[in-house]
């Protein structure tokens, strides 16, 4: 009897082990990925488009990679940043069920249901009609979007990018006088220049919208050819747009949420001001 209840008591102690290594491994199964998956870098893919995100001397600056770069360390996030050549490359990549994000794009309906988005991270100026000297004799120095749309100049117009719904709706109706540009930088310079101006002054386009922010940094810092190129207001003044992150649907909830948190503290604190006026006209 007494055998019996010893023998009991060892199995009953083997057991009691067993379970409790079962619990331990579990648990580590689920720990070990989410460790690993922490250790993972967030893929930050930009354009260049000076001054929001550029390359200088091989080293990405501009007025969202210097706030982003900010909250990341705030919140111990690891980017990887990567340029890529075209919006419709951005778009792309990010349709993938990936670990990353796309820096800078606007927030639209349609684009919610495909990608995630963090808060907004920069607002930017109100769109100027960057145009040959042709416009402006059109037009003077104001035109309304209407009137411009209707014209027969060419839009030299951005693949794959938003100007914003407004603009989007627009320019979904105008049937012709549109020039598909595919990417934004004439590489291999000190700084590279935007495509946009070339083909103003080539008169392969005739007008541009671009942000008073891009236009202004552009005019002061690019070296530009000028002398066929003028900016006009326009006379239905735009919404300011904002700024985001827009991430694919596989990057997590949580370092969605990490980085709004750090947005929010770094909008609420006097840094933020100063990383932002650094780029301002």
């Amino acid at each position: 009897m007494n055998y019996f209840i010893l023998c009991l008591n060892c199995r009953l102690r083997i057991f009691i082990k067993c379970f409790y290594l079962l619990i331990v491994l579990s648990i580590l199964l689920c720990v070990v990925p989410q460790v690993k998956a922490s250790e993972q870098p967030l893929h930050v893919m930009f354009l260049q488009r000076a001054p929001f995100s550029f390359h200088v001397n091989d080293q990405p600056q501009g007025v969202l990679i210097d706030v982003i770069n900010e909250v990341s360390q705030q919140q111990n996030i690891k980017i990887k940043y990567q340029q890529v050549e075209s919006w419709f490359d951005l778009l792309k990549a990010l349709k993938r069920n990936v670990n990353a994000c796309s820096l800078g794009p606007y927030k639209t309906k349609q684009r919610e249901l495909d990608y995630k988005y963090s808060d907004a991270i920069y607002q930017e100026a109100p769109y100027l009609v960057i145009a040959n000297t042709k416009v402006a004799k059109k037009f003077g120095v104001s035109v309304s979007l209407d009137e411009l749309f209707a014209s027969h100049f060419v839009f030299g117009a951005q693949k794959g990018f938003s100007y914003g719904e407004y603009v989007d709706k627009k320019l979904a109706n105008k049937k012709s006088g549109i020039l598909e540009l595919s990417y934004l930088t004439i590489t291999g310079q000190a700084i590279e220049q935007r495509h946009e101006f070339s083909l103003l002054n080539l008169g392969r386009v005739d007008y541009v919208l671009m942000n008073a922010d891009e236009y202004y940094w552009n005019v002061q810092n690019a070296a530009l050819d000028m002398k066929n190129i003028t900016d006009l207001s326009i006379q239905d003044p735009l919404a300011r747009n904002n700024r985001y992150l827009m991430c694919s649907k596989g990057t997590s909830d949580k370092t969605i949420l990490t980085i709004n948190e750090g947005i929010r503290q770094l909008k609420a604190s006097s840094k933020y001001h100063h990383l932002v006026s650094q780029y301002k006209k």
